[in-house]
């Protein structure tokens, strides 16, 4: 189970525009870059799109914002994409292997494949709430339940931090980390070029 690719963009349409346009990740990343070039920027999008999926965070960012992932799970091609403007979602969707299993607008409305019954059955949320997360259900939705799966064990752990002015893990420390923990990782260390 892994990242494939990471887009990104918030504020499009005004001088505050940022994006990042398809990020692609391996089994091992290395992260490198000038200062002020995107790198913590990065990681903190990520960590954000993982924590909103997993349901550790409820409340949704109130920036415009769009992501989109890629993800490789079960041998399957994961496609979700999400926007948001002012701590609403405008509109989220997901596909697997090319196939449309949930779409949703900016009323909250949207429809959902139900597994068992083999066919779409419409829904609404409240806008503050993402259906991948709010319509998990193993028996009719288990495709939630593999990216809530993802979400949930991807642990963020960046070797350096503010700046280089705490402690950096050492390798030891690191598998010592690493074997204590049954979930994905993502192993990020930030290097600022000089």
């Amino acid at each position: 189970m892994s990242l494939v690719k990471l887009s990104y963009t918030e504020f499009e349409g005004t001088t505050r525009h940022w994006e990042i346009d398809q990020a692609t990740f391996s089994d091992i990343n290395l992260i490198v870059g000038k200062n002020a070039s995107g790198k913590s920027r990065l990681m903190s999008v990520f960590a954000t799109l993982t924590r909103l999926l997993s349901g550790q965070q409820q409340q949704l960012p109130f920036e415009p914002s769009s992501f989109l992932i890629e993800l490789q799970l079960n041998a399957q091609v994961f496609i979700y994409q999400l926007v948001l403007k002012e701590g609403s979602v405008i509109s989220e969707q997901l596909t697997i292997d090319g196939e449309e299993k949930l779409v949703r607008g900016e009323n909250g409305a949207g429809k959902i494949r139900y597994e068992k019954e083999g066919r779409f059955l419409d829904f609404q949320l409240p806008l503050t709430v993402l259906a991948a997360v709010n319509r998990l259900d193993k028996i009719q939705h288990p495709f939630l339940m593999e990216l809530h799966q993802w979400a949930k064990g991807v642990a963020l752990y960046l070797f350096g931090s503010d700046f280089g002015k705490s402690q950096v893990m050492g390798i030891t420390e690191a598998e010592v980390f690493y074997r204590r923990s049954s979930s994905s990782l993502i192993w990020c260390m930030i290097l600022p070029t000089l």
